[in-house]
């Protein structure tokens, strides 16, 4: 990609647009398209910068020069319940049938916010994707279920790979909302926590989840260095409660 074309992904910070789609969102709880509001509205440069450090690597390179897209694996049902018991992709698709989510699900909320991907780069594009369905391998390898509180934990952790300040804001709309409604529980901590695991955890954003989809879970956490959330599963009321709640709405 040459240097005329990298302004376009350096996107202008909005931060009213965002506090629109984070009211909107508290209205609807399910409109997945504010979350990409938000998250567009803050970006900044924050996500080509990720991508110059993904195709920096030799992974990075490997993988954009591929035809096939990680979605299309993590589509492909019977590759994935062909997968060893206790392999992180039985994890992962047990996790998606429980949350009825599916792969390309995410990609399509993005369309639906309005992300005009029509003009970018095609590796810029790939890397998005990828990057945008993997959401719930994050999820998976975290431990953070598709509960609302796991939710502000798990944008938390990714804020520490991704560095757009949409995610902390949602983290921190998230938490206070929570800690009015179980003022009892240590919420601000448990997000904390979350925080604080990402920054530990090795940058996710190019992880070699082909390679490791076949692998045990606990070892997939180990070389990915996600450590252990006493805080979260110490808390399993509240993770209940808000099983499907939206963490701004809830």
């Amino acid at each position: 990609m040459n240097m005329a074309t990298t302004a376009q992904y350096k996107k202008s910070i909005r931060p009213l647009e965002a506090l629109k789609a984070v009211r909107q969102l508290m209205r609807d709880k399910d409109d997945t398209t504010q979350v990409f509001r938000i998250l567009d509205s803050l970006a900044g440069s924050s996500a080509y910068a990720g991508f110059k450090r993904f195709s920096a690597l030799p992974f990075g390179q490997s993988t954009l020069a591929k035809p096939q897209h990680l979605v299309e694996v993590l589509g492909n049902r019977a590759y994935m319940e062909s997968l060893p018991d206790g392999s992180l992709g039985r994890a992962y698709l047990n996790f998606m049938d429980r949350c009825g989510l599916t792969a390309a699900g995410l990609n399509d909320a993005a369309a639906g916010a309005g992300i005009d991907e029509s003009d970018w780069h095609a590796d810029f594009a790939k890397y998005e994707l990828r990057l945008r369905c993997s959401h719930d391998l994050w999820h998976t390898v975290s431990g953070y279920g598709c509960d609302g509180l796991g939710e502000v934990c798990l944008v938390a952790f990714s804020y520490r790979h991704v560095r757009n300040p949409g995610f902390m804001l949602i983290a921190l709309f998230g938490a206070h909302n929570y800690k009015r409604q179980f003022p009892d529980k240590p919420i601000w901590r448990t997000m904390w926590e979350g925080f604080k695991r990402g920054g530990k955890a090795e940058w996710l954003v190019a992880a070699e989840w082909e390679r490791l989809l076949p692998l045990p879970l606990t070892v997939v956490q180990r070389e990915l260095s996600i450590a252990p959330a006493p805080y979260y599963t110490g808390i399993p009321e509240v993770v209940s409660a808000t099983l499907v709640a939206s963490p701004l709405t809830a």
